[in-house]
C-alpha cells in the first residue's frame, strides 16, 4: 500500500507545482498581502494631511488656536456655512468644520477618508481643551505644559533581547494567519479538482484497475498537495524571517516549526474531508461547489483574531472544532504562544480528527469514485457509514 501512495504523491505533487497560478502565488502574495495591509493606512495619512479644510467659527477668537492644532492640515477661514458650502461644491476645500460652542462642532465633508476624520477631531477637541484651560485661569505657560506633546513608544521583548516596537509587530500577527488559508484554498482546491477530474473523464478507472486501491489513491493525493502547501509555508516563513530580523517582529524557528506543524495536521484533515467531498459531485464544478462550503470554515477563526488574540478561554474552546483548531494555534503561536501542554494537547486533537476523517470521507471515497452522473443520496451515505 505504500509504494502506491507514493507514486500518486509524487504524480500529484510534479503535475500541480509546475502549474503557473502556483508558482505566481508562491513568489507574489506576501509581498502582495503586505502592500495590502500596510500601503491604504499610508495613503490615507497622506491625502488626510494634504487636505483643505475650511472653519465657520460662530464663537470667534478660536480660528488661530485652530490652525495650530491642525498643523497637519491646511486650514482657511470662511465667514458663514453658505461660503464654505460653495466651496465644498467647488471642491476648493475637502470639507469645512462648524464651531457652534466651546463644546460643540460639526464636520461637513465630501469624502470617505476616515483619517481626515480623525485630524479634524483631534484638533476641535484640542481647541477645546485650551479654552477650558484658559477658563479655568492658568495662563499661556501653564496651558502650554499641560497641552505639550505627548512621547509614546513600545518595545518588545523576545529570545534575543527588547527593542523598539514598530506597526510590523501588529501586521505579522494578521499576515501569518491569511499565509495559512491561502494554501489550504489553493491546494484544496487542486486537490478536488483532480479528483473530480478523473472522475468526470473516467481516469479513475483505469488508474483502479492498476495495483491501487481507492484507500492508497485517496491518501496519496492528500499527501502529495499537502506536500505543496508545505513548500509554500516554508518559503513565505523563512522570507519573512529573513526579511525582518533586524526588526522587533522575531520569526524564530520554535514558531515556524509549530506553525508547519499545525498546518500539516491541518492540512490532513482537510485535505480527507475535502477529497471525500470532491468525489460525492457528479461534475467538476459542483464537487468545487461542495467543498467550497468545508473551505470557509477556516475563515473564522480569522474573522475572530482580535478576540483569540485577547481572550484565551475562546482561543482553547474554539480549537476543540478540529476545523478551527490549526488556525487558531498559529494566531496563538505568533500573539500569545500556548504551553507546550496545549500544544501537544492540540496536536492530538488534529491526529485523532484526521484518522476519524480518514476512515469517515475514505468509506464515502470509496463509494463514491465510481458513481457517474449522479450523486449519492443521505441514505446511500448512512449506509456506506455504518455498513
Amino acid at each position: 500500500m505504500l509504494r502506491p501512495t507514493i507514486e500518486v504523491a509524487r504524480r500529484e505533487f510534479w503535475e500541480n507545482v509546475k502549474r503557473p497560478g502556483y508558482i505566481i502565488i508562491t513568489l507574489i502574495y506576501p509581498l502582495f498581502l503586505f502592500s495590502m495591509l500596510l500601503l491604504p493606512s499610508q495613503l490615507m495619512e497622506r491625502f488626510a494631511t494634504e487636505a483643505t479644510i475650511g472653519v465657520v467659527d460662530e464663537v470667534g477668537g478660536l480660528f488661530g488656536t485652530l490652525r495650530k492644532a491642525a498643523s497637519r492640515m491646511d486650514v482657511v477661514p470662511f465667514n458663514n456655512t453658505k461660503e464654505a458650502d460653495a466651496a465644498l461644491d467647488g471642491q476648493k476645500v475637502r470639507g469645512y468644520l462648524i464651531i457652534h460652542n466651546i463644546s460643540t462642532g460639526t464636520y461637513v465633508t465630501s469624502s470617505q477618508n476616515p483619517a481626515e476624520l480623525f485630524n479634524v477631531r483631534a484638533a476641535f477637541e484640542a481647541i477645546v481643551l485650551s479654552r477650558r484651560l484658559r477658563n479655568e485661569g492658568l495662563d499661556s505657560a501653564a496651558q502650554a505644559r499641560v497641552l505639550a506633546r505627548v512621547s509614546f513608544s513600545h518595545n518588545v521583548k523576545s529570545e534575543t533581547g527588547v527593542k523598539e516596537g514598530n506597526i510590523l509587530t501588529f501586521l505579522i500577527a494578521y499576515m501569518i494567519p491569511i499565509l495559512f488559508i491561502v494554501p489550504l484554498f489553493l491546494t484544496g482546491q487542486y486537490l478536488v479538482q483532480s479528483v473530480a477530474e478523473e472522475k468526470e473523464n473516467r481516469v479513475v478507472e483505469l488508474i483502479l484497475s492498476s495495483p491501487i486501491s481507492p484507500s492508497s489513491l485517496l491518501m496519496g493525493k492528500v499527501f502529495g498537495l499537502c506536500l505543496l502547501g508545505l513548500i509554500q509555508m516554508t518559503i513565505w516563513f523563512g522570507g519573512a524571517a529573513f526579511a525582518l530580523a533586524s526588526t522587533t517582529v522575531q520569526i524564530t524557528a520554535s514558531t515556524i516549526a509549530l506553525s508547519l506543524l499545525f498546518f500539516l495536521l491541518g492540512y490532513l484533515f482537510y485535505g480527507m474531508v475535502l477529497a471525500g467531498l470532491g468525489a460525492m459531485g457528479s461534475s467538476l464544478r459542483e464537487s468545487q461547489y461542495i467543498s467550497m462550503t468545508v473551505s470557509w470554515f477556516a475563515l473564522v477563526p480569522f474573522i475572530l483574531l482580535p478576540a483569540i488574540q485577547e481572550n484565551v478561554a475562546l482561543a482553547r474552546l474554539l480549537a476543540l472544532f478540529p476545523f478551527f483548531t490549526p488556525m487558531v494555534m498559529i494566531i496563538r503561536i505568533f500573539s500569545h504562544a500556548p504551553s507546550i501542554g496545549e500544544v501537544f494537547f492540540f496536536s492530538l486533537v488534529l491526529v485523532i480528527s484526521t484518522i476519524i476523517a480518514s476512515r469517515v470521507f475514505g468509506r464515502i471515497f470509496r463509494a463514491t469514485i465510481l458513481m457517474y452522473g449522479t450523486r449519492p443520496t443521505l441514505r446511500q451515505l448512512w449506509r456506506t457509514l455504518t455498513v
